[in-house]
């Protein structure tokens, strides 16, 4: 290795990226030293080839000896014994003046500390430990440190050790709210029948009612992006769900209820309601002609009490403004106007009409949604939203919590056995020193977003918890490379966040897993999740862990019906995401699935279907089998159910696909009668609360 070699390796050290892995073969990888240099510089370090690479390491080592504490403490049970500190060699025996108080409160008494040097110095510095000796009650807190006039704050997170925990053995239902109809729908599902569909699963005995992520979205043409998982931002909802017939003022508007009478428009509504695949710019527009003459009336003259409650919080009209800007530009935060680019958007929230009309349907949809999870938690379950782990890079977020993300890098994944190329998500990952040195906020925020309104949150990637793949902008996905996360500081947001709402928190968790990834979330009470069709082998269908969510698959995953006939192989080969070798390898597999399952399924009655002739039988063994397992969720999806034979999704697949649109064929009410489906999930009531084991035979 060159010297050069050797001083990047120490400079990747120091910003927390890996130089090398094992992939999902166990064998080990090491990243370029182009992609190194490529994604350090996207962390800020001044480095552009090799040869910057000694100037770099000075550098970052005299930035980390002037830092006299870490931006972040994580205090476990909220005890705080000793802090790590830097303090002057040359008078490292004085002691220094330590207060904590609440986050955004003064401490009410200072207390001194002697520093105790515990390694060498450098940069005129050394470093020490502290005593503290103090229990803080759970949340966010400043522990402050005076030295010599200096004064010096850092965020103590006092979290509780674990997140609740599901209070029995829980089961559920997963549906994306778009796919459901209605008698009444506009083209989705609206939150109104994302309400209705939990109260038929809690009658039948569920406790889950499991959907895709439900944040803002771009639904302009300009701007489109129909994936859930590319948020516009995770602190706002999705507009399009909102039940337009029950938004406030529609009785007392004129201009709405003639909207709504308008021949042309109940026309559009009944092609959209028709429709096998849902057009979401189309809907988002129908649904605008109503509520943006509403949302002006609203702001006409004295608003609503909570309306005018909600366009006083800062947040909410800054993203209104955001809104608006993007559509009067047409175009992302990028292009725009280096003083608009940089933050600075001109007027008022409540002078403009268009920004009126997001503050007006961000009050309804956060009304609507909390209707529909009707404030359930760890007692008795309720709604699962799913976290995603990035945003759109042209999304609200990013444009105003700029330090918080790492820009010209893309989160993804390295090639595994489903996706060989790899995987580039396009979205910008955490900033992990951005983030922690802005203390999390913007996370914080997020999180409790989530949780006011989840009863189970799902953590899209829970790994990037622990490390992130980064892909640098014009590198294929193969030439990523990893960055490591403070898990015990996300940890611990997650706990205090999960347990001042008491909810339940489940970690996506499939892919290449570091080892310590399973025995943290372990520790934490974050519940694993297990895929049957990831686990099913010639060994037949293992039993899911204790502290898992069980289910047969996921939505990026083949249907039951597709992956039982092997559908799914010839177009992942046909896309280039496997070659004839490995096609050949997964039919051999799904057939030696198809033929040990029964073994696995004692006293199911599934006989061998070595040609995929039969999903509905295998589909009822196999969540017979997860319902008596001790998994504490199992969730099953309607189109399981239904035997659909298209996923929701295909990654790796842009708009020659249908993703993110397939409708159920039946409203909500007919499949509730649908033979396949509700005598399903009453057998699987059953099982679950009988918890005597078992292979879940009727």
């Amino acid at each position: 290795m060159t010297d050069d070699r050797r001083v990047l390796r120490e400079l990747a050290r120091l910003y927390d990226v890996q130089e090398s892995y094992r992939n999902v073969h166990g064998k080990r990888v090491h990243a370029s030293v182009d992609s190194m240099i490529a994604v350090l510089r996207a962390m800020g370090a001044p480095i552009m080839s090799l040869r910057d690479a000694p100037a770099a390491l000075r550098a970052r080592r005299e930035e980390l000896a002037r830092r006299r504490i870490e931006p972040v403490i994580v205090a476990w049970g909220g005890r705080v014994r000793e802090v790590a500190v830097r303090v002057p060699a040359s008078g490292s025996a004085r002691p220094l003046s330590v207060g904590l108080a609440p986050e955004g409160e003064e401490p009410d008494r200072w207390d001194e500390a002697t520093p105790t040097v515990t390694g060498a110095g450098e940069a005129g510095s050394v470093p020490a430990r502290i005593g503290i000796g103090r229990t803080l009650p759970a949340g966010r807190h400043t522990l402050w440190l005076d030295a010599e006039g200096t004064m010096v704050q850092t965020l103590v997170l006092s979290a509780p050790r674990k997140c609740p925990q599901p209070s029995g053995r829980w089961w559920g239902v997963f549906a994306p709210l778009y796919a459901l109809r209605a008698e009444d729908d506009w083209g989705v599902g609206s939150f109104s029948d994302l309400g209705d569909l939990r109260r038929w699963v809690e009658g039948l005995g569920g406790s889950v009612t499991a959907t895709l992520p439900l944040f803002a979205q771009f639904l302009e043409e300009s701007m489109l992006e129909p994936s859930p998982y590319s948020p516009a931002s995770r602190l706002f909802w999705n507009e399009t769900y909102i039940d337009v017939t029950r938004a406030p003022g529609l009785e007392a508007s004129d201009a709405a209820r003639e909207a709504l009478d308008d021949p042309a428009l109940r026309e559009r509504i009944a092609r959209l309601r028709k429709a096998d695949l849902s057009d979401h710019p189309a809907v988002a527009a129908a649904k605008r002609t109503i509520l943006d003459p509403l949302a002006q009336q609203a702001f006409g003259g004295t608003p609503p009490a909570g309306l005018a409650e909600f366009a006083r919080n800062q947040r909410a009209a800054d993203y209104a403004r955001f809104r608006a800007e993007v559509e009067r530009r047409g175009s992302w935060w990028g292009a725009w106007p280096d003083a608009e680019r940089n933050g600075s958007l001109p007027g008022d929230a409540l002078e403009d009409d268009r920004a009126r009309y997001h503050l007006y349907v961000q009050w309804v949809a956060t009304q609507q949604l909390a209707e529909a999870a009707d404030g359930a938690g760890a007692a008795g379950g309720g709604l699962m939203l799913d976290l995603p782990i990035g945003v759109n890079g042209a999304g609200y977020d990013v444009w105003r919590e700029r330090s918080s993300f790492a820009p010209d890098v893309a989160a993804g994944a390295p090639p595994d056995a489903f996706w060989s190329q790899g995987q580039d998500w396009g979205a910008p990952p955490p900033h992990p020193h951005g983030a922690r040195e802005a203390g999390y906020r913007y996370h914080d925020e997020v999180f409790r977003t989530l949780f006011r309104h989840a009863a189970i949150a799902r953590i899209d990637h829970v790994i990037g918890l622990h490390r992130l793949y980064w892909v640098p902008r014009g590198a294929g996905a193969k030439d990523g490379v990893y960055v490591r996360y403070r898990a015990q500081e996300w940890y611990a947001l997650l706990s205090i966040a999960a347990n001042e709402s008491q909810a339940v928190v489940v970690g996506e968790d499939l892919g290449t897993v570091p080892g310590a990834v399973r025995p943290a979330m372990r520790a934490h009470g974050i519940l694993r999740t297990y895929v049957a069709q990831r686990e099913a082998g010639s060994g037949g269908l293992p039993e899911p862990p204790a502290e898992s969510v069980a289910a047969l698959n996921t939505h990026d995953m083949p249907t039951w019906a597709g992956f039982w006939r092997g559908a799914d192989v010839p177009l992942r080969q046909e896309l280039g995401l496997i070659d004839r070798t490995q096609a050949e390898e997964i039919l051999l597999a799904r057939r030696n699935v198809r033929e040990a399952l029964p073994a696995s399924l004692p006293g199911s009655g599934l006989r061998a279907d070595l040609d995929g002739e039969n999903p509905r039988a295998s589909l009822e063994a196999s969540l017979g089998r997860l319902a008596a397992s001790s998994a504490a969720i199992i969730t099953t999806s309607l189109g399981d159910l239904l035997l659909e034979p298209d996923p929701q999704n295909v990654p790796g697949t842009g708009p020659e696909r249908p993703n993110w649109r397939r409708r159920y064929p039946w409203t909500l009410e007919e499949l509730q009668h649908r033979p396949e489906v509700t005598p399903t999930l009453e057998r699987i009531d059953r099982i679950r609360g009988d918890g005597s084991g078992g292979s879940g035979a009727p």
